[in-house]
């Protein structure tokens, strides 16, 4: 499976799991555009990354800055085919329980976690289209988005996965296909560990969280050409969780 002369955009790729998964992708010969808030730590992946990695600055809940940012990404690649929506955040308040959920984070959560997935797949898909291109997809979801939830993640996952199903089956009819991962605990920092740590849970079956490394072997295999007849699918790595 290689990605030679793909050119993909990936949000919240300055760590975890968009990070791993630029390093993926540059790896099998694409080129990535890194998007997220922090110009510093943008600069710092992409240096780290080395060639063929550059950045954007790009605030997901700014959707009306989308057609902009995709056309500087764009610009930076010589094109764009392939987007990979990874950009998430889990407020403070929301991990303590709905009695302590502001207003405030709720919106947060809602905003960047789905608000700005729908828009960016949309503003994405009109460029591709306006330009002859049968591009690739990819969101990245949540395990939680298939079970019980009374976190506003927990919501804003289950409207990801409920969009990607719709929106992939909408806009494989006009060549642009787009599906989903709905990872597990994975060793990041949002799950209190350090990318790429080892993490042991004896609840999640395979002993252990996901690395962000197989999350990104997943993304690179739905980006690639070697997918030609999914649509629409959220597959769940989660390691049996």
């Amino acid at each position: 499976m290689l990605l030679t002369g793909k050119k993909a955009l990936i949000t919240g790729g300055n760590r975890g799991i968009g990070f791993a998964i630029a390093k993926k992708f540059l790896a099998l010969g694409a080129k990535v555009v890194l998007a997220g808030r922090d110009v510093c730590a943008l600069k710092d992946a992409a240096e780290r990354l080395g060639d063929g990695a550059q950045f954007v600055c790009m605030d997901m809940r700014q959707v009306a800055s989308f057609p902009e940012k995709i056309a500087d990404a764009a610009k930076l690649l010589g094109g764009l085919d392939v987007v990979i929506n990874n950009a998430g955040v889990v407020p403070a308040s929301d991990r303590q329980g709905i009695f302590c959920l502001t207003e405030e984070d709720w919106d947060l959560a809602m905003d960047t976690n789905l608000k700005g997935v729908f828009f960016l797949c949309r503003d994405a898909a009109k460029y591709m289209l306006d330009n002859g291109i049968r591009g690739r997809m990819v969101n990245i979801c949540s395990n939680t988005a298939f079970s019980p939830t009374t976190m506003a993640y927990g919501a804003s996952k289950w409207g990801v996965r409920g969009l990607t199903m719709g929106l992939g089956r909408l806009l494989a009819r006009q060549g642009i296909l787009l599906n989903g991962i709905a990872p597990g605990p994975t060793s990041t920092r949002m799950m209190f560990a350090e990318d790429g740590e080892t993490f042991l849970r004896k609840d999640i079956p395979i002993g252990r969280y996901s690395y962000p490394e197989e999350i990104a072997s997943l993304a690179a295999f739905l980006a690639s050409d070697e997918v030609s007849n999914l649509a629409g699918e959220v597959i769940v790595a989660d390691g049996g969780e």
